[in-house]
Parts: structure tokens; C-alpha cells; sequence
């Protein structure tokens, strides 16, 4: 996390961490995998954190892949009169 927020804090200098934040990305596990054995506080460390880099302009692979199993796993995380499941 701290690559990302010092990307945050200096925007200009937000190209420095750009190999730090690929590498941690690439040892994520897989999201499908992370939903199947219920890890889904796992699924949305994860997923802040391609959010952060989608906002800073760096969008990965694997944001794709947890954009769209974020609403799945967030009906298995809150019960379902919870905002996020609206």
C-alpha cells in the first residue's frame, strides 16, 4: 500500500512506483479462486487496491477480472440490505 499512496501524495511522481505497483498486483491470487474459498475481505483488499491504480491511470489486467466479481463478492461479504448490495 505504500507505493500506492506515495503515488497519491506526489502525482508527478507517480511513474517512480509504477514497477512497485505492477509487482504487487502480479502475486495476487486469483479473484475467482479468492471467492470460492470465501476469502472475500481478501477479494476487496485486492480489488482498493487496482482501484487506487485505475485512479492514478494505471490500469492492470486484473482489475478486469475483479471489476466484474465485485458485486458477487460483496452479496457473499454484506447481508443484503447493506448499501453496497443496492
Amino acid at each position: 500500500m505504500w507505493p500506492l499512496m506515495f503515488a497519491a501524495a506526489y502525482p508527478r511522481l507517480k511513474y517512480v512506483v509504477y514497477p512497485l505497483l505492477y509487482m504487487v498486483q502480479r502475486f495476487f491470487k486469483d479473484p475467482k479462486e479468492l471467492i470460492r474459498v470465501n476469502d472475500t475481505s481478501g477479494f476487496q483488499l485486492q480489488w482498493v487496491f487496482l482501484e487506487g491504480c485505475s485512479l492514478l491511470g494505471f490500469h492492470f489486467d486484473s482489475y478486469t477480472d475483479h471489476y466484474n466479481l465485485v458485486s458477487e463478492a460483496f452479496r457473499i461479504y454484506y447481508h443484503k440490505d447493506h448499501p453496497f448490495n443496492k
